[in-house]
């Protein structure tokens, strides 16, 4: 199966993060419990994790790598740092998916 496109998997991984996000895990079940962002239990994901299950993968894609260039770029921290920071909001991961995903359609990634 063909990765998807950049933009469009950052944007679907905004999507799922808007639904239901976590920290300190890929993913996490009903109860809690740190599970891969892929697995059948999984109900709420973080932002690596949302990029994946969008991507219907189960590795490092290109809008992962493009994510983590662009944090380290920009706010000096990768994906982890940022969306696992004790303070950081299900809405600051949002907008900063819609940030990154824009930033790759101004660079013409796909």
């Amino acid at each position: 199966m063909p990765e998807m496109d950049i933009v469009d998997t950052l944007l679907a991984a905004r999507d799922i993060v808007a639904e239901s996000w976590c920290q300190n895990a890929p993913g996490r079940t009903a109860s809690g419990e740190g599970v891969l962002a892929n697995h059948p239990d999984a109900v709420s994901w973080c932002m690596a994790g949302a990029i994946e299950k969008a991507s219907g993968t189960d590795y490092m894609t290109d809008a992962h790598r493009f994510a983590y260039r662009y944090l380290v770029g920009e706010k000096h921290v990768g994906i982890f740092g940022f969306n696992d920071l004790e303070s950081r909001t299900k809405w600051q991961v949002v907008g900063m998916l819609d940030e990154i995903a824009t930033a790759a359609k101004e660079a013409g990634v796909s």
